[in-house]
């Protein structure tokens, strides 16, 4: 949502200052590096996934929400 109401560059620099302004909040989760490795790793493969299958339905669009459902599922699966 932030990107698309103040830009991209704007949207990156929002991100990075709240990490710069919570990271005593954040420091609780450096205890467990291996798991937010895995929550990384699934998000992107999920987005990876949809990105790809959507390049193959492009021209169908009756078939997003299916992709949007299938991707979520698989995401929630691995969590």
């Amino acid at each position: 949502m932030a990107a698309y109401s103040i830009g991209v560059a704007a949207a990156i620099v929002w991100v990075v200052a709240a990490v710069l302004v919570n990271r005593r909040r954040f420091a609780v989760f450096l205890r467990y590096k291996n798991y937010i490795r895995y929550i990384v790793a699934t998000y992107i493969l999920t987005a990876g996934l949809r990105l790809a299958v959507m390049r193959l339905f492009f021209q169908k669009p009756e078939m997003w929400p299916l992709i949007q459902l299938g991707s979520f599922a698989i995401q929630s699966c691995a969590l």
